[in-house]
């Protein structure tokens, strides 16, 4: 479909007839948002269809409306049972009335669902602001309590970094692999900001024999220094 009819919508008049029509629509991802089954009797359609000739010839014939409607009878039980079991979009609009009141009825229901969409976005909308506003303060939260400082980085390029990392480690919309993947470069991250105050603690004025150091000291501080040239990018990409 083109922008137009995404955005504005569209009528299918008398579509889907099959289950195999419903099959290709949904291969499409068109989902219809309303079906309205128009119920009438078939001397009612018969009575009708004969009364109301166009000045062109058509095939319309007792016998070709009797095929057409035992072809219908025959699909749309089929059809109505899915729509309403899948979607809950199919409404019967009892066609005996006018057409004027069937109109009405129509238009009316179409309203109703424009309502409904229009409620659903501005609370998805509203949720959405929430749901990113909490994940934000909770971030930032921690980058207060934590106060990180990321070797040979400025606190303010540290701390967009860690919020970085926080909202995609738990981000409720991504993949339980994606959540995974950025908590475990957040731990990384937190474990080399670490390296600053513990370097701190542990190194003395003095000269000390490597068997004299915390065994874990010289390790700590060759990843230290290896964070001195490292790339910004790398550090935040995939």
């Amino acid at each position: 479909m083109n922008h137009v009819c995404d955005t504005a919508g569209v009528i299918i008049d008398g579509y889907p007839l099959t289950k195999r029509q419903v099959n290709l629509l949904e291969a499409m991802r068109i989902i219809p948002v309303k079906i309205f089954e128009l119920q009438l009797d078939a001397k009612e359609v018969f009575r009708r269809a004969l009364l109301d000739k166009p000045p062109y010839p058509i095939h319309d014939s007792s016998q070709i409306l009797s095929v057409r409607n035992s072809c219908y009878k025959m699909h749309i039980d089929e059809i109505r049972a899915y729509y309403e079991d899948q979607h809950q979009n199919w409404c019967v609009v009892d066609a005996f009335h006018s057409k004027w009141w069937v109109w009405n009825k129509v238009l009316e229901e179409a309203q109703m669902i424009t309502k409904e969409i229009q409620l659903y976005l501005h609370s998805n909308n509203v949720f959405n602001l929430q749901g990113v506003a909490a994940a934000l303060i909770k971030a930032m939260n921690e980058v207060g309590c934590l106060k990180p400082k990321f070797p040979f980085l400025s606190v303010k390029k540290t701390a967009l970094l860690f919020l970085a990392y926080h909202l995609k480690a738990f981000n409720p919309r991504s993949s339980d692999y994606v959540r995974k993947k950025y908590k475990k470069k957040l731990d990384k991250f937190i474990d080399h900001c670490e390296l600053i105050p513990y370097l701190g603690t542990k190194m003395t004025r003095k000269y000390k024999e490597p068997q004299n150091r915390p065994i874990d000291f010289d390790h700590k501080l060759r990843i230290f220094f290896s964070l001195k040239y490292v790339d910004l990018a790398s550090l935040n990409g995939s």
